[in-house]
């Protein structure tokens, strides 16, 4: 049986689902990695191993963890005008606007639901210091709802935004 929720033709839903996924995902592993390296820079202080050569290095490492946070916000830039080069394309009756409506504050909610994870992760007292270097992703992953009202907004503009070329059935 066809999921309909997730696979119709209005269907960009996994698409835009995968946007939200990555962008979760792309925030936690940087926020880990970034807590990771300070902590290996602390460690080498302590032990009296962190000398020029190896400064110089653990800082452009942590300026290039920093830039992550510019690369989340290009992301979603490039993740939105993804959606609407793909949707598109797509050959979909209006009838499956009336459908993606519904379903819109259910895929709002859902992304609210990663939000939460989001904050969950982000709010432990390990990344106390840590989430000032990354407002941008910060602000991108504590409104994934906001992100996918854009997808769907973006995605319903281009889907409709065409002309049509006889592809419907009527």
């Amino acid at each position: 049986m066809k999921n309909l929720f997730l696979s119709n033709k209005d269907g960009q839903a996994r698409s835009w689902f995968t946007v939200i996924i990555f962008l979760v995902t792309f925030a936690i592993v940087t926020l880990i990695s970034y807590a990771i390296v300070v902590g290996l820079k602390d460690g080498f202080t302590a032990a009296g191993f962190w000398n020029g050569t190896l400064a110089s290095t653990g800082e452009g490492f942590l300026r290039g963890l920093r830039f992550f946070d510019k690369l989340s916000g290009f992301f979603v830039i490039v993740f939105i005008i993804g959606a609407a080069t793909t949707t598109f394309r797509l050959a979909s009756g209006p009838t499956f606007y009336v459908i993606l409506f519904v379903q819109a504050a259910a895929y709002g909610f859902m992304s609210y639901i990663f939000n939460l994870i989001f904050l969950t992760t982000a709010t432990n007292s390990v990344f106390d210091g840590i989430r000032g270097f990354f407002p941008l992703t910060m602000i991108i992953c504590t409104n994934l709802h906001w992100v996918m009202l854009a997808l769907i907004v973006v995605g319903s503009i281009a889907m409709f935004g065409k002309k049509e070329k006889g592809q419907f059935l009527t």
